[in-house]
């Protein structure tokens, strides 16, 4: 963060999302195929979801957030192992070229607008030769969309909708990495996340979502009331529950790429 800069996490608790969000760290390890001794680099770890998974298979882990707080949580979580916490932006690692055997980001803000590039850059940087990166992406559709387009409503006044960010389909993710690439995955997925009732989800939620607890300040206090029983009514639209409980999908991209190695002096 700049001097001055508040530091977002310091609000609401992250561990609401990080609890739902631990099958997709999961799955990306698997998928990059991290297995014991690999140098692995987290970025925009968050507290540590794909971290903590990573050297639970024996990696040799480093986690990146600029995110004081978050460090703070990731730290406690995994005392007890390896994991080395740094704290630095994910568009500027402080690491030498191809430090690291595999370099992972799950659903990190370094990858939105207007620092995509950069940050995949950087990941592609500090990989080995012929060693992978990946990360995890939302698609806008469902609840997820309209949840985006929810807040971009009533933080600008537009009706129309927010731009379409440049990693969320599938031709616009493998353009963006093609040049960094020499093979690349890239797989639909959707994490399910149930809960006991909408509303008791939606008040989780309003509770301790720190990316709320940042929208709530901007707002009026009639527009935040406004906010909420929008919001409240897209979980009701879109709960796949027919009975009590609540069920709701977040599809994703899973992308992991595989870097050229290099060439061998003839």
């Amino acid at each position: 963060m700049h001097p001055g800069e508040e530091d977002l996490f310091d609000r609401g608790d992250y561990s609401f999302w990080s609890r739902l969000f631990r099958p997709a760290s999961e799955s990306l390890v698997e998928a990059a195929a991290v297995s014991v001794g690999d140098r692995l680099l987290d970025v925009a770890a968050g507290d540590g979801n794909t971290a903590l998974t990573a050297a639970e298979v024996g990696a040799d882990v480093t986690a990146v957030d600029l995110s004081p707080s978050q460090i703070a949580r990731g730290r406690r979580r995994s005392e007890g192992t390896p994991v080395r916490w740094v704290r630095a932006r994910g568009e500027l690692l402080p690491f030498a070229d191809g430090a690291f055997d595999h370099v992972l980001d799950t659903f990190g803000d370094n990858l939105d607008a207007p620092i995509t590039e950069l940050a995949l850059g950087e990941m592609a940087r500090v990989v080995r030769p012929g060693g992978v990166f990946g990360f995890t992406y939302w698609i806008r559709e469902g609840f997820n969309r309209d949840w985006v387009e929810l807040e971009h409503r009533f933080l600008t006044g537009a009706g129309e909708g927010s731009s379409l960010p440049l990693l969320g389909t599938k031709p616009t993710a493998k353009a963006a990495v093609a040049p960094l690439a020499d093979h690349v995955e890239i797989t639909r997925q959707t994490l399910a996340i149930t809960w006991s009732s909408a509303d008791a989800f939606t008040d989780a939620l309003i509770a301790q979502d720190p990316y709320l607890h940042n929208l709530h300040r901007q707002l009026s206090p009639t527009g935040w009331v406004a906010f909420t029983d929008e919001l409240r009514g897209l979980v009701h639209k879109w709960n796949d529950q027919a009975a009590d409980g609540l069920r709701l999908e977040f599809p994703y991209l899973r992308v992991v790429v595989k870097t050229a190695a290099s060439e061998t002096p003839a």
